[in-house]
């Protein structure tokens, strides 16, 4: 079974002496360290568990190869519990005591919060967030990930194609939800689409009867729900229950162990978007089997985006040194990466996006053959 979120974390230093403005000076440390905050407990720690198990084997695999430039990757953990306020704590002490240049994160929510801390001390940043614009906020911040918006946009058109014409949108309020929500009104709307129904649930939120409820009374003949974490597994499962009569549509959030686990057959027959990003698909097969073998666990997307994040990470501080100006340059001219389950392309401004995307039909808690637009 094959299921997703991520991507990049970077480089860091402990015995090196960092000024105010976060250059760095001579003697070099023997050890290249970076950090990487990371939601390890609480109700998204499932996010950075799978980002953490990825970064060791990369960083493991790496230094078998005899690291980057001779010197071996320790990677530095700080568990923000999803937190913005703990994760802009943990940033300030990489920064300031640990002297880091480089560090990595996933949720969007962390990522914005810690976007002005890096750019302010010039230290590279590098998250998996799926915003279409986040890395333009600073030229120290780079998104090693899909956007949302490819994705949203894509799923517009593949639904337009089959006949559906009467859409809603269930949708998580927060950044990442609201992006979705409106690359997606944009396009059907734009192509013909009726949009009835757009409805907002917070992370937090259990109980969608109400919610539901509203849908079943309007004329649609699709849903496309929006989201990650537990809460899309269980409105899947109330939807079922309720008697769910129309067609479901998701996107990459959809493709984890767990939702599966928690929404069981609920998910039959429901169609995600996601990145034709999934190793088993292609000449990955190496890859995989490694991972399995040391992980003891399956690859999915948010492993896909870590590898190849830090494969990234590690080619930028090869050619740019272990400082943030220089990791920031040499991240800068990487315009596009050959990884693991295809290539990414990285624009000017930092962000990027996946070659194409696929739509796969959930049977069985398995993934059905990807089709394409």
């Amino acid at each position: 079974m094959f299921h997703k979120k991520s991507f990049i974390t970077l480089l860091a230093i402990g015995g090196l002496l960092m000024t105010a403005s976060a250059t760095y000076a001579k003697p070099e440390a023997e050890t290249i360290k970076i950090g990487a905050i990371l939601t390890l407990t609480g109700p998204l720690a499932y996010f950075g568990e799978y980002a953490k198990k990825t970064i060791d084997y990369a960083v493991e695999e790496k230094n078998e190869k005899g690291g980057i430039n001779g010197k071996k990757i320790e990677v530095m953990y700080g568990d923000c519990k999803s937190d913005r306020k703990e994760a802009v704590s943990i940033m300030n002490k990489f920064i300031s005591v640990d002297k880091i240049p480089i560090v990595f994160t996933t949720l969007t929510e962390i990522g914005m919060a810690l976007v002005p801390i890096a750019d302010r001390n010039k230290v590279a940043f590098i998250t998996t967030i799926m915003l279409p614009d986040f890395a333009k906020s600073s030229k120290f911040a780079f998104s090693i990930n899909e956007s949302i918006t490819q994705e949203s946009t894509e799923l517009a058109k593949y639904m337009l194609k089959k006949g559906y014409k009467n859409a809603a949108v269930v949708h998580i309020n927060n950044a990442f939800g609201n992006e979705a929500k409106n690359a997606f009104e944009k396009q059907y709307t734009s192509m013909g689409g009726k949009l009835h129904v757009v409805e907002a649930y917070n992370p937090a939120d259990r109980d969608f009867k109400g919610m539901i409820a509203k849908l079943k009374i309007v004329p649609i003949d699709s849903l496309y729900l929006i989201g990650y974490g537990p809460s899309l597994g269980i409105f899947s499962k109330q939807l079922a229950e309720a008697g769910r009569s129309f067609q479901l549509f998701s996107s990459i959030g959809m493709v984890y162990d767990y939702i599966f686990k928690i929404a069981g057959a609920a998910l039959d027959g429901a169609i995600v978007v996601m990145p034709n990003f999934v190793a088993k698909e292609q000449a990955d097969m190496e890859f995989v089997k490694k991972y399995e073998a040391r992980t003891k666990s399956v690859p999915n997307f948010e492993t896909t985006c870590t590898y190849n994040a830090f494969n990234v990470i590690f080619q930028a501080i090869e050619k740019g040194g272990y400082t943030g100006t220089g990791i920031q340059k040499a991240m800068s001219e990487i315009k596009e990466y050959d990884g693991v389950g295809g290539k990414l392309f990285i624009d000017e401004d930092g962000n990027s996006r996946v070659e194409s995307v696929s739509f796969r039909t959930i049977n069985n808690m398995e993934l059905g053959p990807p089709e394409r637009l």
